[in-house]
């Protein structure tokens, strides 16, 4: 892929956020820019984690569901 191509990233449950950092990072590294993600599942934990998030350069992360919505 080309020098600056946006990759939006995929996970399917975010706790620390440091899935999201550490492939942001990886893509960095080869010139791609991934600003943006998805996940199936937002925790407590993750809640947290946005301001660590965003300083890794994630702008925006939406997820299909919160933690607090999945009944015990």
């Amino acid at each position: 892929m080309p020098p600056g191509t946006p990759v939006h990233l995929i996970d399917d449950l975010v706790f620390s956020g440091q899935t999201l950092r550490s492939a942001r990072e990886a893509l960095s590294t080869a010139d791609l820019d991934a600003r943006t993600a998805s996940a199936i599942v937002w925790t407590y934990r993750a809640d947290a984690a946005m301001a660590e998030l965003s300083a890794a350069g994630l702008t925006q992360i939406s997820c299909l569901a919160h933690q607090s919505q999945i009944p015990d």
